[in-house]
């Protein structure tokens, strides 16, 4: 391995002479499509029981498409090996050294291809995996990525105006810094240009933060499941027709496909908090309790905080709570036990 084990000791010991204690690694490198020298093809073969002359000498194209599903795990465990071979020379020069990687999406597409960053763990201390998006493609990325890692996350915001077709909005900023935060993600680096950091993004930022701050003050974040609220749609006007002169609303109760919930807490108490991707239309949702649980719940408007507590008793939880969600917006609440 040498020299490039050497040189990258060295490497490492020149960044960390100063008494660094937290290190990003940028880790890009080709996912699926590399490396077919014979070496690695052997490795191929013996790790997942194939022929090992077929896996020789098929053509690059042909051994992918015949093994996919192989190539793509084997292609995730090399990088997995990369990564650790890196923390371990960081950890023998400072073992106190925090690891994080820049890299992919944690999502199951992800691995499958080759870029599964569960294998980095748990020598990575945090993910900041690149997500540069907005709105609904963001979030279900970075909520799946919170759900199939372990080590915190804290994903790359792009929002340089220079090297995206366009940058995100202030408002954008602030959706894709509350479905990490509700997601359970640890925080957010923001790559930023010129114009992107003005008194309208760090607005943003001060409200998305103070947004899941109480949130989170409430009922601290959690991964366990809660299993005894879910969230619904409720009958919201889709449109409105004329018979005979008088206008008639139309209701649909089908899922907002524009919608995102998550719900965390205990047995005790929850949040459950609505995120709207619709930049024009509001959406009306219902908070209803799904097992026989009996007594009285406090539900308490976290956002909008237009309205007190309310208590209600289990039978009128389970028909639902109805909160209503702003365009492009956040609502949340409280419910608790009140017995």
């Amino acid at each position: 391995m040498e020299p490039w084990y050497g040189n990258l000791q060295n490497y490492y010991k020149q960044k960390l002479a100063s008494g660094l204690k937290r290190l990003i690694i940028d880790y890009e490198p080709p996912v699926f499509n590399v490396c077919f020298c014979e070496r690695c093809r052997k490795v191929f073969a013996e790790r997942f029981s194939l022929p090992v002359d077929e896996c020789l000498s098929l053509p690059p194209k042909e051994l992918q498409a015949k093994y996919r599903e192989q190539w793509g795990q084997f292609r995730a465990w090399q990088n997995g090996q990369i990564v650790k071979l890196h923390c371990a020379i960081i950890h023998a020069i400072d073992p106190e050294v925090n690891v994080g990687l820049c890299s992919w999406r944690g999502t199951e597409a992800s691995a499958r291809s080759g870029a599964d960053i569960r294998l980095f763990e748990p020598e990575a201390a945090f993910h900041a995996p690149m997500i540069y998006t907005f709105g609904l493609s963001y979030h279900d990325a970075v909520q799946e990525t919170c759900a199939r890692t372990t080590a915190p996350v804290l994903p790359f915001i792009e929002l340089a105006d220079i090297s995206q077709p366009r940058s995100l909005t202030p408002d954008e900023l602030r959706m894709n810094l509350l479905s990490t935060g509700l997601s359970g993600g640890g925080g957010a680096y923001m790559w930023v240009g010129m114009e992107c950091f003005d008194a309208q993004y760090l607005g943003k930022i001060r409200q998305a933060v103070g947004e899941i701050a109480t949130m989170r003050e409430a009922v601290p974040w959690s991964r366990d499941a809660v299993d005894w609220l879910e969230v619904q749609a409720a009958a919201n006007v889709t449109r409105s027709i004329t018979v005979d002169g008088e206008e008639i609303p139309i209701y649909s109760a089908y899922p907002e496909p524009f919608v995102r919930h998550h719900i965390w807490g205990a047995d005790d108490g929850a949040v459950v908090a609505l995120l709207n991707y619709d930049a024009e239309k509001p959406y009306t949702m219902r908070v209803k309790l799904i097992t026989d649980r009996e007594g009285a719940f406090e539900v308490t408007p976290l956002f909008p905080a237009t309205q007190p507590a309310k208590t209600f008793t289990s039978a009128e939880l389970r028909d639902g709570v109805t909160v209503r969600i702003p365009p492009e917006g956040l609502a949340a609440v409280a419910v608790r036990s009140a017995n």
